[in-house]
């Protein structure tokens, strides 16, 4: 089987990140590469938490949300 594309890590990583806000209208935000998701860390186990961050989605712990450099780009 093929590795995993970083397609498939984005399609993944935004799987899990819409159950924390499904009603968010805008749920992004893209500047100086990086990716900003408006998502509730509470939302997730810290088996997500740690799958996110594998997939390049790590917690925002000044702003809120989530924070991706490794798909962002503006």
């Amino acid at each position: 089987m093929a590795e995993p594309t970083p397609w498939d890590d984005l399609m993944e990583a935004l799987t899990l990140l819409r159950r924390s806000k499904p009603e968010a209208f805008n749920p992004f935000n893209c500047e100086h590469d990086t990716l900003w998701v408006d998502a509730d860390e509470s939302s997730f186990t810290p088996e997500e938490l740690e799958r996110l961050h594998q997939l390049g989605f790590i917690v925002n712990t000044e702003y809120g949300g989530f924070m991706s450099y490794r798909v962002g780009s503006a």
